[in-house]
């Protein structure tokens, strides 16, 4: 069986419940890692509370850029039933000659109710997209397994390190909060008009809009006026079909609630944090 480190193999071409030739190199082109999870049959009470487990918690694995997959040795048609019949979002891929199986080191002798058998082991492996296997559960509990691997991607994605030319590419900009109201239809979020000390093609002042998710936190009054953090170079993004053009920078204060971070001196508005 493949361990934590081995280079994992992406190539093997298999086919998925499509009829379609894949690999996990497939899968990798389009997300950071993807979670491999062996399991020994379609439509057996542990592989339907394995597979329908991965199901509920799909969105939220996806959101931190990892693919899951499901490998087993069931035909292609057993496996476009076992996804309709419980509306299962990820891809399963059929291997009845045992070639990703084997590649992994998954098929081998276990027990069932004291009886001896040969199938595959069931077994989840992390691949990243450098193709490295960063981790490998085994012998795992059905029902609870993918969040299990939730747990474990979120601490790995919080604990992930960055280069330091990466963290240069962070435009990190004061700004002043000159008007603040709330978003209309949200509980959370405030619309703010911030003056980061740009200036528009005839020289004069120019504000951007920023939409903020700290209306449980501070009134717009509270705002008006404060000198703010500000991720500067952030892409827009649509929230409330209000464009938002950066990002505030704020503290967990812990239950849920945010502080944001401000300077302790006065400082004019786009003065880079460095």
């Amino acid at each position: 069986m493949l361990k934590e480190g081995d280079k994992a193999p992406v190539g093997v071409a298999v086919y998925d419940q499509n009829e379609h030739e894949i690999t996990l190199g497939s899968f990798l082109a389009n997300a950071s890692h993807v979670v491999v999870y062996f399991y020994p049959k379609d439509n057996t009470p542990g592989c339907t509370k394995e597979a329908c487990s991965f199901r509920d918690f799909n969105d939220e694995i996806r959101k931190l850029g990892v693919a899951v997959v499901g490998v087993s040795a069931d035909s292609v048609a057993s496996h476009r039933k076992f996804i309709g019949e419980y509306n299962l979002s990820f891809p399963l891929l059929s291997d009845p000659e045992r070639k990703l199986i084997g590649a992994f080191g998954v098929w081998g002798k276990k027990k069932f109710m004291g009886k001896e058998s040969e199938g595959t082991l069931r077994t989840t492996f992390l691949v990243s997209k450098d193709e490295t296997v960063v981790h490998v559960w085994e012998n795992v509990k059905p029902e609870t397994h993918a969040f299990e691997v939730h747990e474990y991607l979120k601490r790995l994605f919080k604990n992930s390190m960055i280069a330091f030319d990466d963290f240069k590419k962070v435009e990190l900009r004061t700004a002043r909060v000159m008007k603040a109201e709330r978003v209309k239809g949200s509980e959370k979020l405030l619309r703010l008009e911030v003056d980061l000390g740009e200036r528009d093609a005839a020289g004069l002042p120019t504000v951007r809009q920023v939409i903020a998710g700290v209306a449980k936190e501070y009134a717009p009054e509270q705002l008006v006026g404060k000198t703010i953090i500000v991720v500067a170079n952030l892409q827009p993004r649509i929230l409330m079909k209000l464009e938002s053009n950066g990002m505030l920078l704020a503290a967990d204060a812990g239950d849920g609630k945010s502080v944001l971070l401000t300077t302790m001196e006065e400082v004019e508005p786009g003065a880079e944090i460095t």
